[in-house]
């Protein structure tokens, strides 16, 4: 019985190596790096292509939206997260950014703020489903060592540099991609990245119309 358990306890690391669970998917994890980063970097590209090709930035036009959520009335809410979970998972340029500048202009913080955080939710854990399955994970042994490096601190309380990264570089599907890939648990990583998202959005509602303008104009966005 004794030699069972040990056979088994010396064996369970070499299977666990190839493959991790996440999402209910086992993914293989014994691949070469650079075969997962290609794999992702293409399937970005086609939905980026796609989302070009529909123009699903115009949907995110200030006037556009906000004349979008006050058309459909009760529903404006959910019309407003569609188009902002929407533009998230197929890579538009500052989406977050807009949606997070506009929000207050249509929304009360108790509809508004629950709205954005949702939206960036589903995007963040979309695009992090979506590369644990296509590129997988690094083991540090697969890596430079200056990435292992990143890796293993990242291992290390990994919650509040999370809540710091979303914070600074709010919902990034490159963040989302790169973080997936260093192998974070999916508790840490929602945990932390929805409460690094709301930072902003919360400070936004709070710097009030005049602050968010001004910022809005700073970044380029017209409001």
């Amino acid at each position: 019985m004794k030699a069972n358990e040990t056979y088994n306890q010396a064996m369970r690391p070499q299977v666990e190596s190839t493959r991790v669970q996440r999402f209910g998917f086992w993914v293989l994890n014994n691949r070469k790096p650079l075969i997962g980063i290609a794999g992702v970097l293409i399937g970005v590209a086609v939905v980026g292509a796609l989302a070009t090709q529909l123009e699903i930035d115009t949907l995110l036009h200030p006037t556009e939206l906000r004349s979008r959520v006050q058309r459909y009335g009760f529903w404006g809410p959910l019309v407003f997260l569609a188009i902002y979970t929407l533009s998230q998972a197929m890579f538009v340029p500052m989406s977050s950014t807009i949606v997070f500048l506009i929000a207050p202009s249509l929304f009360p913080p108790a509809i508004g703020i629950p709205l954005c955080v949702l939206g960036a939710s589903f995007s963040m854990l979309g695009h992090f489903a979506y590369t644990r399955v296509v590129g997988g994970t690094f083991e540090p042994t697969q890596v430079k060592p200056w990435v292992a490096k990143i890796l293993t601190s990242l291992d290390r309380k990994p919650i509040p540099k999370l809540i710091a990264l979303r914070a600074l570089f709010l919902p990034s599907p490159l963040i989302s991609i790169a973080i997936a890939m260093m192998g974070v648990r999916v508790r840490d990583y929602a945990l932390g990245s929805i409460l690094g998202v709301a930072i902003p959005i919360v400070a936004i509602y709070l710097a009030g119309p005049t602050l968010t303008e001004m910022l809005a104009n700073f970044l380029g966005v017209a409001l």
